[in-house]
């Protein structure tokens, strides 16, 4: 019984220590998009894991301001992170990113790399 609650606990324990490190992935890996397609599929894998997983992205993508954000909705590898996001975030979320896009909805229509994101957010 013992050996048992121990190895559960260590677990346990791994499993949190891969979510923190999974969190702060979604930081660093959203930040790396902007410069690599590989970037790209990571904070998309990102987007599939789990709720919290997808929240920490999320949260990374709505603190981008303006030009930043403008920048990653209308680049060649970052578009498919905002879709991505735009596709498979909870209700919340998903208002929070339009209401966050929605100010440059006719730069976005314009934009080869973001029509589908100006369908989405129309």
């Amino acid at each position: 019984m013992l050996m048992g609650t121990t190895w559960s606990n260590k677990r346990l324990n791994t499993v949190t220590c891969i979510a923190r490190v999974t969190l702060g992935l979604a930081s660093v890996a959203l930040r790396r998009s902007l410069f690599h397609e590989s970037g790209r599929y990571i904070v998309e894998k990102l987007l599939e894991r789990d709720d919290e997983t997808e929240a920490s992205v999320v949260a990374e993508i709505l603190e981008c301001e303006g030009d930043e954000l403008v920048r990653l909705a209308t680049s060649v590898y970052e578009h498919f992170v905002v879709e991505k996001a735009l596709k498979v975030t909870r209700v919340d979320l998903f208002r929070g990113l339009v209401n966050k896009l929605k100010p440059f909805l006719p730069l976005l229509r314009t934009s080869p790399q973001s029509t589908t994101i100006a369908e989405i957010l129309e």
